[in-house]
């Protein structure tokens, strides 16, 4: 009624700086709120629950591990135990940061009183008290045992070798007495039988698996042996009576001829006549168309032919003229 203007309350917060500054409130109400940072990460040792800005790179997480000095894993920089652990990750394991307190004892295997599950060697000297075979006769006799288990073994003598006929399989040592087998073909039948065997090539394929089986038995082959037959057999070992070889050969069957073959029963047109003559060029009666050894030659006489000479030859057929011209580097005698 005055005239003045009317003046309202707007309340909120009025502080600029809060997250929820509220620009058209001009009375504080005290419900500004302001921005706190810090660690928001729950398993952190420096977890703060009133941070509403999350600054994880200020968390320091826990280290855990073993927190007792006598404990054989001891963590002299944990901060947290297994206890921890588990409480802060549920169901998970924690085992891995359990104390593992020292357990004395023997830790000697060869020990009487030797306890696997020791990890200290205890203060205690550890009692040796060794078993074995206390029989100085045995092949493996310990001179250091103080109680007999059992286990003495004891020369055997005898064939040790296992393809003899009479391996001894407890012999431990080899006396020399080994009897071998004597491999071969035991069928008498065979071309290659053996009659001092007494093991055959089947016993030697499974003795020497990995060798060549030279022992096989070799059965004979009845066939025609003789080359010269048109049936002749190549692989027939043996020729019995009632196998007959067949000759039919081939070649000159002319009897006059020089190349005649008396077993031949086809003629193949071979033939090589006869001409009679002399193959020898200083034969008068050289003919070159001649067989060997078909004829005989007759060679010229050299002589005086004139008859009222005292050198007259009456059996001579050339004269020296003639000699003269056959032999033209001699003296014409």
């Amino acid at each position: 009624e005055d005239g003045a203007p009317c003046l309202y309350s707007f309340p909120g917060c009025t502080a600029s700086s809060a997250v929820n500054f509220d620009s058209g409130a001009n009375e504080n109400d005290g419900t500004c709120i302001f921005e706190v940072s810090g660690c928001l990460a729950p398993t952190a040792s420096n977890y703060d629950s009133s941070a509403t800005v999350a600054d994880n790179g200020l968390c320091t997480f826990k280290r855990y591990g073993c927190q007792d000095s006598a404990a054989l894993n001891y963590d002299s920089l944990a901060d947290a135990s297994a206890t921890d652990h588990t409480a802060d990750f549920p169901g998970a394991d924690s085992s891995l940061y359990e104390c593992v307190l020292p357990v004395e004892g023997c830790m000697s295997s060869l020990a009487a009183n030797f306890d696997s599950q020791a990890t200290i060697q205890t203060v205690t000297n550890c009692t040796y008290t060794f078993s074995g075979c206390t029989n100085s006769n045995a092949l493996n006799y310990a001179s250091n045992a103080e109680t007999e288990d059992g286990t003495c073994v004891f020369s055997v003598p005898g064939c040790t070798f296992s393809l003899a006929t009479n391996y001894n399989a407890s012999a431990t040592v080899d006396d020399g007495s080994c009897i071998l087998k004597k491999y071969g073909c035991m069928d008498s039948l065979a071309i290659n039988f053996n009659s001092i065997a007494d093991a055959g090539p089947a016993e030697y394929a499974g003795d020497y698996p990995d060798e060549e089986n030279i022992f096989e038995c070799v059965l004979p082959v009845d066939g025609c042996m003789s080359s010269l037959a048109n049936n002749y057999d190549s692989a027939a070992t043996v020729q019995s009576d009632s196998i007959t070889c067949n000759y039919d050969f081939s070649g000159c069957t002319n009897s006059s001829a020089s190349n005649y073959l008396s077993e031949a029963v086809v003629d193949d047109g071979s033939c090589i006549m006869h001409v009679s003559g002399c193959l020898s060029t200083a034969a008068i009666n050289f003919n070159d168309s001649a067989t060997p050894m078909s004829g005989a030659c007759e060679y010229k006489v050299y002589g005086c032919m004139d008859s009222s000479a005292t050198n007259y030859n009456p059996g001579a057929t050339a004269g020296d003229a003639e000699f003269a011209a056959d032999f033209p580097e001699l003296e014409n005698v």
